[in-house]
């Protein structure tokens, strides 16, 4: 909320992935109540907690989720593609180059092994998983392992 209220927003490059009304839809949230703000690594349950990455924005976190394959890495915008965190070029639209640099030893450090590590983007991840029921496109269980 910080990134998306301040000053990037006045260069078109860097709102351009924002829509004004999930923005305007947040401020109500925390106006009304039910919203919550973790700035820092949060335990939310018993296996499932949020760790601050940055880069990307600078609130990015992570998701770490303990499965049945074991810890795995929800990387959201730490890291788009599979490919940007193997040759460790970050997604052009950053706000530190930095963090997100580290964000990658961080999310790599949080996930078991590599095929634990599931990025935000990359449209791999949805031929990489078995699908979650039968005729819903879109939605894969990660928490089985990939199939390559």
């Amino acid at each position: 909320m910080h990134f998306c209220m301040g000053r990037c927003m006045c260069h078109p490059l860097m709102r351009n992935h924002y829509k004004s009304d999930d923005v305007t839809s947040m401020v109500d949230k925390v106006f009304s109540g039910p919203a919550t703000f973790h700035a820092t690594d949060s335990s939310l349950f018993p296996d499932l907690s949020l760790h601050w990455v940055g880069g990307r924005t600078a609130g990015l976190q992570v998701v770490r989720a303990r499965t049945a394959r074991s810890f795995v890495a929800l990387d959201s915008d730490a890291a788009h593609y599979y490919e940007n965190l193997i040759s460790r070029r970050p997604y052009p639209l950053i706000e530190t180059m930095q963090d997100i640099l580290d964000g990658f030893d961080r999310v790599e450090a949080l996930a078991d092994s590599a095929s634990h590590i599931v990025p935000g983007h990359d449209p791999l991840v949805l031929s990489q998983y078995p699908l979650a029921a039968p005729g819903l496109d879109g939605v894969v269980r990660v928490n089985l392992p990939p199939a390559s």
